[in-house]
């Protein structure tokens, strides 16, 4: 590649990262957990991804809280140890202790 399209590309890349960084901070110049209306409104998705990380957001309108956007709680399953059991059992054993296979697999040219 030559130099220019190399710099075209560093720089877009810089852009990116820029424009990431300014949208995170513009979302939380808010104290920690809340945001305004307004801002909530314009930013929506990366108040997604908080709340999907596991952060409580508060939305407010004209200072007083409205809303809370907090992460959906996923029911889980219990897991049937009679069943669990029975699949495992099923399985062939290794052929090769697990260190000896991947000290073969960090050796072989797939890696």
């Amino acid at each position: 590649m030559d130099a220019i399209r190399i710099n075209a590309l560093l720089s877009a890349a810089t852009a990116t990262t820029l424009h990431e960084t300014l949208v995170t901070k513009r979302c939380m110049t808010m104290d920690a957990g809340s945001i305004t209306l307004s801002k909530a409104r314009a930013h929506l998705h990366e108040l997604a991804d908080r709340a999907e990380r596991g952060e409580s957001v508060t939305i407010t309108r004209h200072g007083r809280p409205v809303v809370r956007l907090v992460p959906v709680e996923v029911e889980r399953q219990p897991i049937n140890a009679d069943r669990l059991c029975a699949l495992t059992d099923q399985m062939p054993m290794a052929e090769e202790e697990f260190g000896l296979f991947m000290r073969r697999a960090r050796e072989s040219e797939r890696f």
